[in-house]
């Protein structure tokens, strides 16, 4: 079983509530990558986005750490797994990667549903219909020989998505499985949608 395992993909996936999930099928550490950024782990502020700016290298540290001392509570985990939840999680040399994927149109509503403004919503449902996040994993871990696996999160409990990714990442045998959507069909409707919303804006 990999040692590091990354949970990534497009905000509203469905990331914590699996990772959460998939550190106990592991008994393995779970690790915020995002708030670990928030509490200090962070290379500035980017105010546009209204975010923390993200220190890859003081997140590996964190993590290399934790590695060393079983956990970031200093308690021995059954193998010394770690499960690495967050949209940069790729980043951190994990052993295996899992990438999130959820169908755009059902993304956007539970985007929705976090009272996130249109432009927000608008850039991360066009990020999922492009496959940016999974383009993003296979580009970090290109060389090594670490699998990257997709999972189409839009049908499934985070119980059922849990217990198909234990299963996939005891059969990878060190092999990506990607390409098990296609959200191209909804690229066209991402761009009309926003093509409209324009055109509403445009004063009298």
């Amino acid at each position: 079983m990999s040692k590091k395992v990354a949970v990534t993909g497009t905000p509203g996936v469905g990331k914590t509530k699996i990772a959460r999930l998939l550190a106990e099928e592991l008994d393995a550490e779970y690790f915020d990558v995002t708030e670990e950024v928030r509490e200090g782990s962070s290379a500035g502020y980017d105010y546009d986005r209204g975010v923390p700016v993200a220190d890859i290298k003081a997140l590996r540290d964190t993590v290399s750490d934790g590695d060393e001392d079983g956990g970031e509570d200093g308690d021995e985990n059954g193998d010394g797994n770690v499960v690495l939840d967050g949209h940069i999680s790729h980043h951190l040399r994990p052993d295996a990667v899992v990438v999130l994927r959820c169908r755009p149109d059902v993304l956007r509503e539970r985007l929705v549903e976090r009272d996130w403004d249109d432009e927000k919503v608008r850039e991360n449902v066009e990020s999922e219909a492009l496959d940016i996040l999974l383009a993003e994993a296979l580009g970090a871990t290109r060389g090594r020989d670490v699998p990257v696996i997709e999972f189409d999160t839009t049908d499934s409990t985070p119980e059922e998505a849990a217990e198909r990714i234990v299963r996939a990442l005891e059969e990878s045998e060190g092999e990506d499985s990607i390409g098990v959507v296609d959200w191209s069909d909804h690229i066209d409707i991402e761009i009309e949608g926003e093509r409209e919303g324009k055109e509403r804006e445009v004063p009298d």
